[in-house]
């Protein structure tokens, strides 16, 4: 949480393929544990990085449907182009765009809409870490301290809209890689073209 009180593992693995992780989140704002499970699986299949997450509501609260954060991606400040397609023909080759997002500590987040379903933050060479997830079209994002500072932090997560209510389990595959705009494009749409 805010206070660097770390969430319990409940149970991790590595069988040499698979890398796996229950945990029991804290809440981040300090109240301490929270009535939900999340766990994580990944695995490597060539060039991509393959994550499963499973989240599950324990709780007895429900609430309103929210854009909820899933999943986020921090990377180091030097990788700080947010880069995406927003030209209205989805894998067409049209041109990427590549933003600058907002600094934090002065402008808040920034929401991005875009047409692809992957977004990825590339370092002043073109090269960096993209994520795909198929059916995303919206995320949030933001650039936090200077380059060279301590925690200074490239972030951005894709909006799905649910509600939490009694018994919610969300899961869903995400799938990373690194290297250029046009590497991570070409993948992404070999899995777009895949169905993943």
């Amino acid at each position: 949480d805010s206070d660097n009180v770390p969430s319990e593992v409940v149970e991790y693995c590595n069988d040499g393929s698979t890398l796996y992780a229950k945990t029991i989140p804290r809440d981040w704002g300090g109240l301490g544990v929270t009535p939900t499970v999340m766990e994580e699986w990944i695995t490597l299949a060539g060039d991509l990085a393959v994550i499963r997450f499973r989240f599950e509501y324990l709780g007895d609260w429900d609430n309103a449907p929210r854009h909820q954060e899933v999943p986020a991606l921090f990377v180091r400040r030097e990788l700080e182009h947010l880069t995406m397609y927003q030209g209205g023909a989805p894998w067409s080759g049209g041109a990427l765009t590549s933003i600058l997002p907002n600094q934090l500590e002065s402008d808040g987040n920034q929401r991005v809409d875009f047409d692809e379903p992957w977004l990825a933050y590339l370092d002043a060479d073109g090269w960096g870490v993209g994520l795909y997830k198929r059916g995303e079209d919206q995320a949030t994002s933001y650039r936090y301290k200077s380059i060279g500072e301590d925690t200074a932090t490239s972030y951005f997560a894709f909006l799905d809209t649910f509600a939490l209510v009694t018994g919610l389990v969300h899961d869903y595959t995400i799938y990373m890689k690194i290297g250029s705009s046009g590497e991570l494009r070409t993948r992404f749409m070999e899995l777009h073209q895949a169905g993943l």
